[in-house]
Formats: structure tokens, sequence, C-alpha cells
């Protein structure tokens, strides 16, 4: 992230990867858009998403789950894996907010998984 800002490559995310499931073809990325990009003060950063595609030859996108990280005063106050639903958003778990990729990617295919 360092390197994109001084470099002011405005890029809104990169692909880290993919990854599949029995049922699920999963897109991972790290976000880099304004938030991910500012120092953190009050409000949702959500510095990695996951698209979930069904299998097939015509893939549907039916989940982007987004690992979300809480700030108030500039201090991390939770994590969550949550959903923007058009207008409304789903909070599906808790996560330490100290937790590495490993950890949040078990609890998307957890959450994939119910």
């Amino acid at each position: 992230m360092s390197k994109f800002k001084l470099a002011k490559n405005d890029l809104a995310w990169i692909g880290l990867g993919s990854f599949s499931t029995k049922d699920y073809q999963i897109d991972v990325h790290y976000n880099m858009g304004q938030k991910e990009r500012a120092e953190p003060r009050d409000g949702i950063v959500r510095p990695y998403s996951f698209r979930v595609w069904t299998k097939g030859d015509d893939a549907d996108l039916v989940h982007v789950l987004d690992f979300e990280l809480a700030y108030s005063d500039s201090e991390v106050v939770s994590a969550a894996i949550g959903e923007m639903l058009r207008t409304s958003h789903v909070n599906y778990g808790i996560v330490d907010s100290k937790s590495d990729f490993t950890t949040v990617r078990k609890k998307v295919l957890d959450i994939l998984s119910r």
C-alpha cells in the first residue's frame, strides 16, 4: 500500500489470488480505495474482499464478503465479516481485529459452508 501511495497510483483494488471450494470459485481482492488509503479515524475500512462465484460455464457472482475493521478515534474497536446487500448491511460474525489472512479466509469459508 505504501508503494502505491508514494507512486500516487489510484487503484481501487489488487487481485491477490483465487481459490475454490466444492461449490464456489473465490477471488480475493486487496482493497485500495480512499478509505483504505486514508489514515484510520472513524468508520469502516475493508482491507480484503472475497468475491464468491458459482462454478460452471454461466458463473454468477453470489457474494462479496468483506473483512471489515471498525475504527473509532483512530483505534480499531471491532472486526467482522460482512456484506453489503443493495442498501443494507449484513454482519456474518466477528473476528479478532488482529487476525491474519489465514484466519480471515477460514472465517469466510465457515460462513460459506452454512
